[in-house]
């Protein structure tokens, strides 16, 4: 193999292949550059990513066991809300009951209230 074209003289560039001989040279150590440089920083990022997906299996785990309780907790508010309008239920049929039943007639506490006014207006004429 013969590498005399590689052997040129930076001030004069002649010929294509002296040109694109730099132009594989400069691209090669730029890649080799490149290549050092972001090898370091590609582990920190395998790393960073490592951490990251565990704290996202933790957080998925956490937020599952999360869901378990709260799952619970509306059935359970559930249950209580459907007690709860049995038991409202139950007493408005009371309080309708109550009002319907009269243990004294109206009529009868009407009478007492104008017979006791009478009798409190002739217990007055008498004291006089």
């Amino acid at each position: 193999m013969n590498f005399d074209y590689l052997n040129f003289d930076l001030t004069k560039l002649n010929s294509v292949p002296e040109f694109i001989s730099l132009g594989v040279i400069l691209l090669l150590a730029f890649g080799v550059f490149w290549a050092i440089k972001n090898r370091k920083l590609n582990e920190d990022n395998i790393e960073l990513n490592k951490e990251t997906i565990e704290t996202y299996k933790e957080n998925n785990k956490a937020l599952a066991d999360r869901l378990i309780i709260v799952e619970n907790e509306t059935k359970m508010c559930r249950s209580d809300h459907a007690q709860s309008q049995k038991d409202i239920a139950s007493l408005q049929g009371e309080i309708k009951a109550y009002n319907d039943l009269s243990l004294i007639p109206k009529k009868l506490v009407t009478d007492l209230q104008k017979n006791q006014k009478e009798i409190i207006s002739m217990i007055k004429e008498c004291k006089k």
